[in-house]
C-alpha cells in the first residue's frame, strides 16, 4: 500500500447540511412573544428577524451605517461571532434587504435609542485572516437594556440574543425553538401567505440562487403551488367565461 505525503483533505470542499429541524412560529406565537417584550429594543430586535429574514449575526452587526431609511431597505455586510467578534458574512457576500412595514417601523422605533451613540473603529474579519476597518454605530446595542459590567462592547453576540430569545418564549409560554426559526418563520409566511417570487426570495435570503430554498422549503412551496394553481384557474376560467 502507498501513502500520499501531501494532506488532501485540506482541498475538500465543506458540504452544507441541510437543516432538518424547521420549525416556523406562527403568526399568534410572534404576536405574543412581542407582547411579552419588556425592553422596546428586544422587541424592535425580534420584529426585524421576523421581517427580514436576515441571520441572527447579521441582525447584531447591522449598523446604522446600513440602514436606508429613504428606500427602506438595509445593506447586509457583515456578522458576528457567536460571541463576539466582526466577520463577513456566511456567504461573505453582501445584499440589499428590503424591509417590510413592520421593520421599518421597529427601526424608525430603535433610531430613538441608540441612533446617536458615537461611532467606533471595528475590525470586521476578511476571507483569508485578513481585516478592514469601519466606523460604526450598531443599531442594536446592549447598553441601552443596561450597563455591561467590564465590557466595552457596543453590539451583541448571537448567544446573548439566543438567550434573549429562550427568555422571552418562557415569558410568553410558548413552545421553544432557537432564534433561527425566526429565519424559517420569515422564509415560511412569505411562501405561504404572500405566495412569494422564489427568486426574490432566495435574494432576500442571501442564498445564491432558488436551489437552496427549494431544497429547505420544498414542503410550505408545494402547498403554495397548490394555492397558485387555484388562483391561476380562477383567472383563466374568468377569461374564458367572458369569450363565451
Amino acid at each position: 500500500m502507498e501513502y500520499v505525503e501531501k494532506d488532501l483533505s485540506k482541498q475538500l470542499k465543506r458540504v452544507k447540511e441541510l437543516p432538518t429541524d424547521i420549525e416556523p412560529f406562527s403568526m399568534e406565537e410572534i404576536e405574543t412573544a412581542l407582547s411579552h417584550c419588556k425592553q422596546e429594543q428586544h422587541r424592535n430586535m425580534i420584529t426585524v428577524l421576523v421581517y427580514t429574514g436576515i441571520r441572527s449575526g447579521e441582525l447584531c452587526a447591522l449598523a446604522w451605517e446600513d440602514v436606508d431609511f429613504e428606500n427602506k431597505t438595509i445593506h447586509v455586510r457583515r456578522s458576528t461571532y457567536d460571541k463576539r467578534g466582526l466577520k463577513t458574512t456566511k456567504t461573505d457576500t453582501e445584499r440589499h434587504v428590503d424591509l417590510l412595514p413592520p421593520a421599518f417601523e421597529a427601526l424608525r422605533a430603535q433610531r430613538h435609542l441608540t441612533y446617536l451613540y458615537p461611532c467606533k473603529l471595528h475590525d470586521v474579519e476578511l476571507p483569508g485572516n485578513t481585516f478592514r476597518k469601519e466606523n460604526l454605530r450598531f443599531v442594536f446595542n446592549p447598553k441601552v437594556v443596561r450597563q455591561q459590567k467590564n465590557s466595552d462592547y457596543d453590539y451583541y453576540g448571537k448567544r446573548a440574543l439566543g438567550r434573549l430569545w429562550l427568555e422571552l418564549c418562557k415569558k410568553a409560554n410558548i413552545c421553544y425553538r432557537n432564534q433561527y426559526q425566526l429565519r424559517h418563520t420569515y422564509a415560511s409566511w412569505m411562501i405561504t401567505h404572500a405566495n412569494v417570487n422564489v427568486s426574490y426570495l432566495a435574494k432576500q435570503m442571501g442564498h445564491a440562487d432558488i436551489r437552496m430554498v427549494a431544497k429547505v422549503y420544498g414542503k410550505w412551496l408545494a402547498e403554495s403551488n397548490k394555492k397558485e394553481s387555484d388562483r391561476v384557474w380562477l383567472e383563466l376560467s374568468k377569461v374564458l367565461r367572458n369569450m363565451s
